[in-house]
């Protein structure tokens, strides 16, 4: 079968990964400039159409590169079927040009078709110059907090950190990224403001061109690029910043049995997020706040509030629930909930209820929120979801999220006053598309649209344990994490998969992501101190401090064995726990593939998609 190969290339001062189609971390003498550069064709519910690759053709050189390809766009559903034929070109002069023509075999609908250029959110703050399509230029900096809108229209280039980025084609605009987690700022064709979906008719063309070259100073006094040294990551003995770890929670969807209550009753205490839509059935209600108590979790209720329902229909849901926090979020049509409805709810609430928390915001993106700010005195926290699969699937564009989340946590903080924020639920896909068009269908036999299949892998309790520190130490107060059963969630319901040919997990599995909640039980409220580090997509440490008891935990988050190098290493001479899931996760299973595990010196050696875990007493010191 036909495919891309990952490639490392070079083009005089210039240097670049080719690693599935997209073009990431553009280099000028080794610092990275550009994030990653991509095709994308995306349907009338901007969901993005898979690649076929037809054909590749290359011809690689120690200073520069030549690739032709050729590649298929099709969605039977949506009757899409767009061919392309591409070029992507390397000089030793530091020019890189990627230049396509493609061909629509079908009349179809779509939002977008063409380029997205990722500058990193490392960026943040820094200098550039704008030079839109009447020749006009600018002098810029990429925004700090994040943008809630375009921050720059209409352009023809973009340059930064001495490499000029340039656009031929269509109109291109950037977005602030972080919006949706995506460590980035995304230069996208065809502008928002322009009416969406697009039919194109069958023999439709189109085509674009995107060049990098280097500026005549071509002056890098920036950040030292993600990725530069696969397989090894450096990291600070310094902390950068302390908070408290969130409190942790987890979706209720459904009675538990009485082996699933066990499960949750090992897990940290937290809370179970309660949503209550219009219609919600009363014996929903009553079986999570039944679960709750014999779990000892405390219950969160979601008011999803919409056009329609009046409040007593929430206030009547919510009066049998021991209530001492609670969320008012918009039904999916309001995406947000109205400013003039949280004021009179939550007079109520605060009756019934006298001493409660009530956070206000949205079921979808952080984006939402940003867009639509309420006031710092609306509510007493703030809230919105994430997931790191909006515009990205592969697992280290999930792992650049982390940032993101950070980013995301930090503007929340500045738009509400300081009132930290709740993040909720996280999830690893999209559970619902707030910009969608069109009625979204699962085919017969496929995986709902919201479930993810390495939702039982290493690689998301490693994001996961990751998060968790990313979005402490940025001053979140909360965040609800997956279901808490089921295919969406930390084990496998009682009752099996609910699609075993495309989600083979057995009845009980415990996932991964299950044993680093439990690995967090007693340190509660503990105080996450994060180590920098100068490979964020390889790994990351992060501290806990909770009384007497300290522990480290550090993370390799690449598929690969990594090397990860301390100063002043907090594990060595010490003995640590090694979290290595490489067969899976087993019914009834807790932590059963911790081991011991011993190190000297400064160098750790950590298996792909490994955790390791050190606790101390009395020991606050170790390894500052």
């Amino acid at each position: 079968m036909v495919g891309w190969t990952d490639l490392n290339l070079k083009a005089g001062r210039l240097s670049l990964n080719l690693s599935n189609g997209m073009l990431r971390y553009l280099r000028l003498d080794g610092l990275e400039v550009v994030r990653g550069l991509y095709f994308a064709l995306r349907d009338k519910n901007w969901n993005t159409i898979p690649e076929a690759v037809i054909a590749v053709d290359s011809d690689i050189a120690d200073n520069h590169f030549a690739i032709n390809y050729q590649t298929r766009y099709t969605d039977a559903a949506e009757n899409i079927n767009f061919t392309l034929n591409g070029r992507i070109t390397g000089s030793e002069n530091s020019v890189i040009k990627w230049e396509f023509e493609g061909l629509a075999q079908s009349v179809f609908k779509r939002n977008r078709i063409g380029f997205c250029l990722l500058h990193p959110a490392s960026a943040a703050g820094a200098p550039c110059q704008i030079v839109h399509r009447d020749g006009t230029a600018e002098e810029s900096i990429f925004p700090t907090l994040i943008s809630p809108h375009q921050p720059f229209m209409d352009l023809k280039s973009i340059t930064y950190a001495g490499v000029i980025s340039e656009f031929e084609g269509d109109v291109f605009e950037m977005e602030d990224q972080r919006n949706w987690t995506d460590a980035s700022y995304k230069t996208y064709c065809t502008p928002l403001g322009l009416p969406f979906p697009v039919e194109l008719a069958r023999g439709d063309r189109v085509t674009q061109t995107v060049t990098f070259r280097v500026t005549e100073d071509g002056q890098t006094n920036f950040v030292a690029a993600a990725g530069s040294q696969p397989g090894r990551c450096r990291i600070s003995s310094r902390a950068a910043g302390s908070h408290k770890l969130i409190n942790l929670g987890w979706m209720y969807a459904g009675r538990l049995s009485d082996q699933e209550r066990e499960l949750v009753k090992n897990l940290p205490d937290g809370h179970l997020r309660l949503d209550i839509r219009p219609g919600t059935p009363q014996d929903f209600i009553a079986d999570a706040v039944s679960d709750a108590e014999k779990t000892g979790k405390s219950l969160i209720p979601f008011l999803h509030l919409d056009v329609d329902t009046p409040d007593s229909f929430y206030l009547d849901a919510i009066q049998r629930i021991p209530c001492k926090q609670a969320a008012l979020v918009g039904q999916k049509e309001l995406k947000i909930v109205p400013a003039e409805r949280i004021g009179p709810l939550a007079r109520v609430l605060r009756d019934q209820f006298k001493v409660i928390t009530i956070a206000a915001g949205t079921d979808a993106f952080f984006t939402e929120l940003n867009r639509n700010r309420l006031r710092p005195q609306d509510a007493d926290a703030f809230v919105f979801s994430v997931n790191p699969q909006v515009h990205a699937f592969d697992n280290p564009s999930i792992v650049e999220t982390l940032e993101g989340q950070a980013a995301v946590t930090e503007t929340a903080l500045a738009i509400s006053g300081g009132k930290p924020p709740w993040v909720s639920p996280v999830t690893l896909r999209m559970r619902w598309n707030p910009n969608a068009t069109g009625e979204e269908i699962t085919a017969q036999g496929e995986l709902p649209a919201d479930v993810d299949p390495r939702q039982v892998t290493p690689f998301c309790a490693c994001w996961t344990l990751a998060s968790i520190g990313s979005m402490s130490r940025a001053g979140a107060a909360l965040a609800t994490y997956f279901d808490v059963a089921g295919w969406k969630g930390l084990f496998e319901r009682e009752s099996g998969s609910q699609n075993p040919l495309k989600f083979p997990s057995k009845p009980l599995q415990i996932f991964p992501v299950y044993d680093v909640f439990v690995l967090l039980k007693g340190f509660e409220g503990g105080t996450v101190s994060w180590r920098e580090t100068d490979n964020p997509l390889t790994g990351c440490a992060y501290r806990i401090v909770k009384n007497q008891q300290t522990m480290d935990i550090l993370i390799n988050l690449s598929q690969t064995e990594n090397i990860l190098v301390f100063k002043n290493n907090p594990f060595s001479g010490r003995e640590s726990i090694l979290f290595d899931w490489t067969d899976g996760g087993e019914p009834g299973r807790s932590c059963g593939l911790a081991k011991k595990f011993r190190v000297e010196g400064d160098t750790i050696s950590l298996p792909g998609y490994a955790v390791l875990t050190c606790v101390n007493t009395n020991n606050l010191n170790g390894g500052e």
